[in-house]
C-alpha cells in the first residue's frame, strides 16, 4: 500500500467518525451559554474537526515516510507529534467538563506551540525540496496549526471572561 493510499483511508474514516461522534463540537451546552466574539457556530467543530484529525493523520504518515539528513530531526518532530496528541486530547475535559478555562487556554497554547514545533520540522526536513514526504507533512499540517491558534485565542477570550451572552429578551428560541 502507497503512503497516499493510507492517508485517503485515514481521512474517510476522520471524517465518518467526526461527524458521527462530535455533532455540534458542544457536548455540555456550555458554548451556547457563554459566547465570545468571532466564535463559530457549534456545528462547525465537528465538520472542522473531522478534517483536521485527517490532516493529522496524512501528516503523521507522511512524516513517518520522510528521510530525515540526521536522526536528530526525525526525533524532534516525533516527540513533538506525540506531546501534541494528549495536549489536544486534554483540552476538551478542561473547558467544557471542568470549566478550567485558563488551564484549557495554557493547554491550547501548548499545542499550538507543539504543532508549529512540528511543522518546522518538517520544513526542516524537506529544506530544498529533498524530501517531498516532509513537505506534504508540512501542508497537511498548517491548517491544524492555523485552527489551533485560532483556538488559542478564543480559549484565551473565554479565560479573561470575555462573555457576551445576550440579554434575556435577546436570546433566539
Amino acid at each position: 500500500m502507497l503512503p497516499i493510499d493510507v492517508v485517503v483511508i485515514l481521512f474517510w474514516v476522520a471524517v465518518v467518525f467526526g461527524f458521527r461522534f462530535c455533532p455540534d463540537g458542544d457536548p455540555r451546552g456550555f458554548y451556547r451559554k457563554r459566547r465570545v466574539p468571532l466564535s463559530p457556530p457549534g456545528w462547525v467543530f465537528g465538520v472542522v474537526w473531522a478534517a483536521l484529525y485527517a490532516c493529522i493523520a496524512g501528516a503523521g504518515v507522511m512524516f513517518y515516510y520522510a528521510r530525515p539528513h540526521d536522526v536528530w530531526q526525525y526525533t524532534v518532530g516525533g516527540i513533538l507529534l506525540i506531546c501534541n496528541i494528549p495536549l489536544n486530547k486534554a483540552w476538551t475535559p478542561l473547558f467544557f467538563a471542568g470549566r478550567q478555562t485558563w488551564l484549557a487556554a495554557a493547554d491550547a497554547l501548548a499545542i499550538c506551540l507543539t504543532a508549529v514545533g512540528f511543522c518546522v520540522t518538517t520544513a526542516w526536513i524537506g529544506w530544498g525540496w529533498e524530501d517531498v514526504y516532509a513537505w506534504i507533512a508540512f501542508g497537511l499540517f498548517v491548517p491544524y496549526v492555523l485552527w489551533t491558534a485560532f483556538a488559542t485565542f478564543l480559549s484565551l477570550e473565554y479565560a479573561l471572561g470575555w462573555d457576551k451572552t445576550p440579554h434575556k429578551h435577546h436570546e433566539r428560541h
